[in-house]
């Protein structure tokens, strides 16, 4: 089901270049953004609302940015089956979700790693 609305300050980039394929950022800070793309019904996606060293903030929230996303492809047909994630500690700067899912299972270690996922913001949209 499409959004009713998708919030004024996502700037959505090139929305003409692929039906597969979404890129926004923050109207105030590019810094901000979100970038997906569905291969066979499988949505791989980046957001970085947050910059995790500085503590500065996009004013536009992650949800936001998602439902941006969702929204365009639902409007272009696009069918998405699964999200998949990319977590890992490489960059410091992107560790949001893998540091959610790590907390969850650290504070309740009995708890398995699909209730531990839900947790986590890509947990919650998927």
């Amino acid at each position: 089901m499409p959004n009713a609305s998708v919030n004024p300050a996502i700037n959505i980039l090139n929305p003409q270049r692929s039906a597969t394929h979404f890129e926004a950022v923050d109207c105030k800070n590019p810094d901000y953004y979100i970038a997906g793309q569905v291969n066979g019904g499988v949505l791989l996606f980046v957001i970085v609302t947050k910059n995790l060293a500085t503590g500065a903030r996009s004013t536009i929230p992650a949800k936001d940015f998602f439902d941006a996303m969702m929204d365009y492809f639902y409007k272009c047909g696009i069918v998405i089956n699964k999200i998949l994630g990319d977590w890992n500690d490489m960059h410091p700067l992107y560790t949001t979700n893998l540091d959610q899912f790590n907390a969850a299972i650290n504070a309740n270690p009995v708890e398995s790693d699909e209730i531990a996922v839900m947790k986590t913001f890509t947990g919650r949209m998927a």
